[in-house]
């Protein structure tokens, strides 16, 4: 069963609302039933932002409560950063209010401990912020050329880059990279017409504030530089950039298909400057090949966000509640699937064969390079054989202690949720049980 919560519709913006712990803040009060682009259009017509997901149709629900990652992370943290008060009913029939004054143990749990696992959130109270007067925004695009060495040198470009955004990122720039190997490199460029055996690179990145361009540019020119004067003539670059007033127009023209939650199986890791800026070059590139490896071998995409720096570590222990201590040292979130199983196999022996597959092509390529990191559970494998590490870090006990205090039956089930140790789903029977 599954319960809907759509017509929770609430919304209403304060400038000055008083915060249980003191002070005052300006939030927006959103009952769980919204998309995220439900709430960010009224605020942005208020010259507010909030934190939200790069697809509008992203729900407040899951989304908040395993974290939420978006455009606005680097500035602000993310949504369970900017909860600071949750109204839940749990499965006794309670009706709780959760903050920092009353309820604090699930409130602690509820921001970043994962959704759909400790009660039935029906409303939030969200931080807004000013909305960015300014937004500079380019795409570097980095293919391989005909020309020998050149399918390598892709690679090396590829890895090179990816060492040499954290630093980029402690100076303000946010982005996300699209990256593509064999079939999938038409659909980033349908022009192409190089080695299908290297690797294709669009990164995306983005400054705000007055005089974004010239921060833009400034970050951007000597990335540029030092990829040009490596890999000129085996690795095409192209830059395009342009500056837009305020968040409304950028949002736009990077908020995705309005249809968050497709797809398949995918596997993710967040990585720090331990994995990128400290490890060897030639590892790197050992890693990210292995991270686009499909199980056809016909290529495929991964998708890598720029969302984690400075401000995760840096962010107070009572904002940062449940959340993933793997995010404090983040800066990618690195996210691959690859697990294609036959159409012909039942539900259940599908979602088996891709996890299977994923466990032992990414999962274990993700432990060899970040043992010490996680994962962003809501775009991870549910079927994942290290959950409880991977995506609670050390805060799986005393989420559990929580699970058992307001769910002490398992009456709220998610896949590698707290707690589902010993339990077993089946698609195809739809049967739940303990073993």
């Amino acid at each position: 069963m599954s319960i809907w919560t759509r017509h929770f519709q609430k919304l209403e913006f304060h400038s000055n609302w008083t915060l249980p712990s003191g002070g005052h803040h300006d939030v927006v009060i959103a009952g769980s039933g919204h998309g995220w682009g439900e709430v960010l259009t009224p605020a942005m017509k208020l010259g507010k932002v909030v934190c939200t997901g790069q697809d509008g149709s992203v729900g407040l629900g899951g989304w908040t409560t395993g974290g939420g990652h978006g455009p606005l992370s680097g500035q602000h943290g993310l949504g369970s950063h900017q909860v600071v008060q949750l109204t839940v009913v749990t499965v006794q029939g309670e009706i709780l209010v959760a903050n920092a004054q009353q309820n604090t143990e699930i409130y602690w749990a509820l921001r970043g401990g994962g959704g759909g696992q400790y009660g039935v959130i029906t409303e939030f109270v969200v931080r807004t912020h000013p909305a960015p007067t300014e937004v500079t925004s380019g795409i570097i695009s980095m293919f391989p050329q005909n020309a020998s060495g050149s399918v390598e040198a892709s690679w090396e470009a590829a890895a090179l880059l990816l060492s040499e955004l954290p630093d980029i990122m402690d100076k303000g720039m946010a982005g996300s990279a699209s990256m593509a190997t064999g079939k999938t490199i038409a659909a980033f460029n349908p022009a192409f017409d190089g080695p299908k055996d290297g690797i294709a690179v669009t990164q995306v990145l983005y400054t705000y504030g007055n005089g974004s361009n010239a921060t833009f540019f400034s970050l951007v020119n000597p990335l540029l530089n030092k990829l040009n004067s490596r890999f000129n003539g085996s690795v095409a670059l192209n830059l395009t950039a342009s500056t837009t007033p305020g968040y409304e127009t950028f949002y736009k023209s990077i908020s995705g298909s309005n249809a968050a939650g497709g797809g398949g199986i995918m596997s993710s890791r967040l990585l720090g400057k331990k994995e990128l800026v400290d490890t060897p070059q030639a590892e790197i590139v050992s890693y990210i090949k292995r991270a686009l490896t499909s199980e056809t071998g016909n290529g495929m995409y991964a998708t890598i966000g720029l969302q984690g720096g400075p401000i995760m570590a840096n962010m107070s222990g009572e904002r940062f509640a449940a959340t993933n201590p793997a995010w404090r040292s983040a800066y990618l979130h690195f996210m691959a699937g690859g697990a294609e199983p036959s159409s012909d196999l039942a539900p259940q022996e599908q979602l088996t064969s891709s996890g299977d597959w994923i466990e032992a092509n990414k999962e274990v390529m993700w432990r060899e390079w970040a043992p010490e990191s996680g994962a962003y559970m809501n775009e991870a494998n549910p079927l994942n054989t290290h959950f409880a590490h991977d995506y609670y870090g050390s805060n799986y006990p005393k989420l559990l202690q929580i699970k058992e205090k307001y769910d002490p039956n398992m009456t709220l089930y998610v896949l590698s949720g707290v707690g589902t140790e010993g339990w077993t789903y089946d698609l195809n029977s739809g049967e739940l049980c303990h073993e």
